[in-house]
């Protein structure tokens, strides 16, 4: 199992098991994350689950797709260089450990 930490805006953070090759909305609303929705269920048409990832993680990820980054331009919250959306980004080994930021809104 990978640890992944939640952390949300106001500091509280929440700790917990995913399996490799979920994705970070699943893991999320599997374990009632506050503020991450998924509203579409992975279908790429909410943005629902925009999150922040580390810089390291956003490199090992490699390029955005292109409808990705399109949603992420008109998310509701602030875009920051390690938006994703939660629904396209697959839990691997080397994210055990992770502190994934959850915005204020979605």
């Amino acid at each position: 199992m990978i640890n992944i930490i939640f952390e949300q805006p106001d500091g509280v953070e929440k700790q917990v098991t995913a399996t490799e090759g979920a994705n970070l909305m699943e893991v999320a609303v599997a374990n009632g994350v506050t503020g991450i929705v998924g509203t579409c269920s992975g279908s790429m048409t909410c943005g629902s689950c925009h999150i922040y990832l580390p810089s390291q993680i956003i490199e090992e990820l490699g390029a955005i797709d292109e409808f990705e980054d399109d949603l992420l331009e008109f998310a509701e919250v602030e875009r920051k260089e390690g938006s994703r959306l939660g629904c396209q980004v697959k839990v691997t080994s080397s994210m055990n450990g992770m502190r994934v930021e959850v915005p204020q809104n979605q």
